[in-house]
């Protein structure tokens, strides 16, 4: 499809959002302090293993603010020499973010390769060019990539949902099935393991993929919070339901 000067509509649209993308989605520190209020008192206890399909650098601005720059007690997975993924195999973070579809702060660049701008003191960083694209996984299909850091980070997920025993999912959908299935795969392999889904569009199980039927009817393993995240944050309510999910958790055979 082309328009009336011959360009592509279609890659026009496309070039036309990236480079909107970061207007769109800029945050402003004071709206989401909400996040590392929630989350830094958990990390007296635990270390926390956020994973998250927004580009938006929400989470990165609300933990600079309150818990210092990043790899010092929160690591996304990049530091001064690029992506490094041993990052988020280390015990030294409190925090641990990753980026399953991209984030707005990463950039492919022809030089210095998949790196974060984030850092400003990054190697060789004042030649990544201003309007450098960020790398994001964007579109309905084809979210399954095979490189780095996408393949590593969706890895990681499998990885840490099979080993936990509760899965907090906030904000999501369901609508990317190669997600729903670990998320299912982990469910199965631990009959202990339960979800709290928090979406103010979510108070039931009614809105749910199908294959997730018989673990909300019949297993009871997800508990729902229809509010928004931040109300559901900020009341305490999600502190309520884990505890009173895990005191339920019964051990394995």
């Amino acid at each position: 499809m082309q328009g009336d000067d011959g360009r592509d509509s279609f890659r026009f649209l496309d070039e036309y959002c990236r480079g909107k993308l970061k207007e769109w989605l800029a945050v402003e520190s004071a709206k989401v302090h909400y996040i590392s209020s929630f989350l830094i008192p958990l990390t007296a206890t635990h270390s926390i293993r956020l994973f998250t399909l927004n580009y938006d650098e929400s989470v990165e601005t609300a933990l600079s603010h309150q818990r210092h720059a990043v790899n010092e007690k929160w690591t996304a997975g990049f530091d001064e020499h690029g992506w490094s993924p041993d990052l988020l195999d280390s015990t030294r973070f409190e925090i641990y973010l990753y980026k399953l579809h991209g984030s707005l702060d990463w950039v492919d660049d022809e030089k210095l390769g998949k790196c974060s701008v984030r850092w400003p003191p990054a190697v060789e960083s004042e030649e990544i060019p201003q309007g450098a694209d960020s790398l994001l996984i964007l579109g309905a299909d084809a979210k399954l990539q095979a490189v780095d850091p996408f393949l590593t980070l969706l890895y990681r997920f499998k990885t840490v949902i099979g080993s936990c025993q509760l899965l907090i999912i906030v904000g999501y959908s369901f609508g990317d099935r190669h997600i729903n299935a670990m998320i299912i795969e982990a469910l199965q392999r631990d009959p202990t393991m339960h979800c709290i889904v928090v979406n103010k569009c979510m108070t039931s199980g009614e809105a749910l993929p199908s294959e997730f039927k018989r673990m909300v009817d019949i297993e009871k393993r997800f508990h729902f919070i229809g509010r928004q995240a931040k109300v559901a944050f900020e009341s305490g309510e999600i502190v309520q339901v884990i505890n009173s999910t895990v005191q339920t958790v019964e051990e394995p055979f």
